[in-house]
């Protein structure tokens, strides 16, 4: 995010939390004078008698109490309370979930999708309507060493097979440029994937270049999940592999502290990578799918 946004949004929230500070100890002033006020006028018309004139006292005195703790309650989460808020909540982390092997298949997928080639778009569909069984025939276009390695359309399609056992529904969020690919990709999902697998898309082109656009959309996609069956929040998955900047941005955010997880699939070996952690890393391979559980980290 621009730096120029997060001074506005910073400034902007320091003002607020000023104005609620001023409004408080104003409120607080207003609660102080008005008991003063009220005790002298109450004791100046009751009769003289020590009984009232120590209920007043009391009275007078809770009031004043109340208005100073009030007071003290408001300069503290000024001072104290939304400066430490400030720092805690932009701490994110995202809990890796599951990798490859060890895997936690969803039951929805919403999807975003790239133009492709077309000479390995239609080499792919005559595979899948070879004779075989079609998840042997999904995992020989999936094989990173196969004749489809370089195949952008490979990552959908790994994913799947890696919630192969689950899925019921698959969503797609596409572009206008995308769109005349849905059919083919629905093509390849059906034939390729298990009996009575619901594939849909979103109404209306989206643009995949905008956040709030795709947003809205992945609004949207994760409706026609839940509507699809017994859907649970926690049985969506949102891929950001594919798509723009702002696509992945927003598919990450929107899982932030909710049951939805995100994906992504590895399209290199990291295991080539001198800064690759681990070559050992399960991860370090491609093809490889982990899904993640983004949160607030308080």
């Amino acid at each position: 995010m621009p730096k120029s946004i997060n001074k506005k949004r910073s400034k902007w929230f320091k003002w607020q939390a000023f104005r609620f500070a001023i409004s408080g100890a104003a409120l607080g002033l207003l609660l102080n004078f008005a008991s003063s006020a009220l005790y002298e006028s109450i004791a100046s018309f009751l009769l003289p008698s020590n009984q009232a004139e120590r209920l007043l006292e009391r009275a007078w005195w809770l009031l004043q109490t109340g208005a100073i703790l009030f007071l003290l309650s408001i300069l503290i989460a000024y001072f104290i309370a939304i400066p430490a808020a400030k720092k805690a909540f932009p701490r994110t982390n995202a809990r890796l979930y599951a990798v490859d092997g060890d895997s936690r298949p969803s039951r929805a997928l919403i999807l975003t999708l790239s133009p492709t080639n077309r000479d390995m778009l239609r080499d792919a569909l005559q595979a899948a309507a070879s004779d075989g069984d079609p998840k042997s025939i999904l995992e020989a276009i999936c094989d990173p060493n196969g004749s489809f390695n370089k195949w952008n359309w490979q990552q959908p399609l790994r994913l799947l097979h890696y919630n192969y056992e689950k899925i019921e529904i698959v969503v797609w969020i596409l572009s206008s440029e995308a769109m005349s690919y849905f059919s083919d990709i629905e093509q390849l999902f059906k034939r390729l994937g298990p009996k009575n697998l619901a594939i849909t898309k979103i109404r209306h082109p989206v643009l995949i270049n905008e956040y709030n656009p795709v947003d809205e959309a992945l609004d949207e996609a994760i409706t026609l999940c839940l509507d699809h069956g017994k859907m649970r929040k926690r049985d969506i998955c949102i891929d950001i592999t594919s798509g723009t900047k702002a696509y992945s941005a927003a598919a990450t955010v929107k899982t932030l502290n909710t049951p939805v997880v995100f994906s992504y699939v590895y399209t290199h070996d990291i295991s080539k990578n001198p800064i690759a952690e681990s070559k050992s890393d399960p991860r370090a391979q491609a093809g490889k799918v982990v899904v993640y559980d983004a949160f607030f980290e308080i």
